[in-house]
């Protein structure tokens, strides 16, 4: 009962002075930091303890990871799609609805240079990974799993489509 009290007035605490810039508040971020911090880690069976080490070591290992074979690719000769009505090209190509509206001039910007260039930014494709720990106390980078944050475009981008492909999806995915 006692820990369910002091969890509640934690709580109350946080809510209460968790955003301004309080010692509770630089407390609470310094506690994060430290326990978010990479001091050593095991790529490889090899321990990395500086800090230009670890980004190294863990840059090189997600790009090994990422490297194309390239003995194998797919093909698409000989299958059969099905296909879409001219009703429904028409509603993916509507016009923007009025919640679509706010990111129409970023978005259309963004495709006219496509248009142009013919390729899109190649910061559309960049990402920051965040290691987060698979179990408590993992140092080895096999224990941590990677999260991508995409940019704020490619997230627009891909709700915007993802809302218009939707309406077919069903027709020509089984």
């Amino acid at each position: 009962m006692e820990e369910i009290s002091w969890r509640q007035k934690s709580r109350e605490v946080w809510l209460r002075e968790g955003d301004r810039n309080t010692s509770f508040f630089h407390r609470m971020a310094n506690s994060h930091r430290r326990r978010n911090c990479l001091s050593k880690i095991k790529i490889n069976g090899i321990w990395l303890i500086e800090e230009q080490e670890i980004k190294g070591g863990v840059v090189s290992a997600f790009q090994n990871l990422m490297v194309d074979p390239g003995d194998w690719h797919p093909s698409l000769n000989g299958l059969d799609f099905d296909r879409i009505d001219v009703e429904e090209v028409a509603r993916l190509e509507e016009v923007f609805t009025e919640e679509e509206d706010f990111v129409k001039d970023e978005v259309m910007g963004f495709l006219k240079e496509f248009y142009e260039q013919g390729r899109f930014v190649r910061s559309l494709n960049s990402t920051f990974l965040v290691l987060i720990p698979k179990k408590t106390g993992a140092d080895d980078l096999r224990n941590f799993k990677p999260i991508s944050l995409v940019g704020d475009l490619y997230k627009l981008l891909a709700k915007v489509l993802a809302n218009r492909l939707k309406k077919v999806v069903g027709k020509v995915v089984s």
